[in-house]
């Protein structure tokens, strides 16, 4: 009886032992694939959120400093700036050619379509191109006694348009043949920027963040507030584009 008891009690122990290697054999494996896990993240490199903007081209063109780039669409783009010096792609950036141009400083420049352009720049320069900015046509100058140079320029069609120094807006009917400059409103300051949405409706901001909207082209304005502080006032060095603003129809 003593020997039956014995072996029941030995059988018991040596079940609960196997159990117990069984349990602590899978504990073991799951801490060793934690363990394993945790070094595999500790040893790669943290991973970073992707930033939405991915950089188009590096410059390698020489000697030129650029102040001005824009796309009219996924393909036809340019670059512009000082010493005239502009280079256009019609691959979405892949390949840039320079363009023919002999203009001094340019400072501002609008599409009007995929291969109408028109630039303005300090000596009363104007020009346009009709091959997305292959070679350029020098315009009649706008007063060409004004020192002050032409930083913005906005056209809605190849016949009227906008340009802009700090000082006044000329408007041009016939494609930048002649000019006519506008009645602009006694609050205005220092010229900022300017966009013409359609041949009527344009929109002058200043650089204390007044922004002026005509609907009859200059001969009535309406004034509204960007509230800038004092600190977020317009600011930059002279004979030069400080900002640009667009509208896309009346509200935006």
């Amino acid at each position: 009886m003593r020997l039956l008891k014995f072996l029941f009690a030995l059988i018991i122990f040596c079940t609960v032992l196997l159990t117990g290697c069984g349990v602590n054999d899978k504990i073991n494996k799951e801490n060793d694939k934690n363990i394993n896990a945790l070094v595999s993240d500790s040893s790669s490199p943290s991973k970073e959120k992707k930033s939405p903007w991915e950089i188009a081209f590096k410059s390698t063109f020489d000697k030129s400093t650029f102040t001005l780039a824009g796309f009219v669409d996924n393909s036809t783009g340019i670059v512009m700036g000082h010493h005239g010096a502009i280079y256009y792609t019609k691959d979405g950036g892949k390949i840039w050619s320079k363009a023919d141009n002999e203009a001094h400083i340019i400072l501002g420049f609008d599409y009007v379509d995929d291969k109408s352009i028109f630039s303005c720049g300090d000596q009363g320069t104007i020009r346009y191109s009709n091959d997305a900015g292959a070679s350029w046509t020098k315009l009649p100058e706008y007063d060409p006694l004004d020192q002050d140079p032409y930083t913005s320029i906005s056209f809605v069609n190849h016949k009227e348009g906008w340009v802009a120094s700090s000082s006044k807006v000329g408007y041009t009917f016939d494609g930048g043949n002649t000019w006519t400059t506008l009645k602009l409103p006694e609050s205005c300051k220092k010229i900022a920027s300017i966009s013409l949405r359609t041949k009527n409706v344009g929109y002058i901001l200043d650089t204390s963040g007044n922004l002026f909207i005509t609907s009859d082209n200059g001969a009535n304005w309406t004034q509204k507030t960007l509230n800038l502080k004092e600190d977020e006032k317009i600011n930059g060095i002279a004979g030069a584009q400080v900002a640009a603003i667009r509208f896309a129809d009346e509200r935006n």
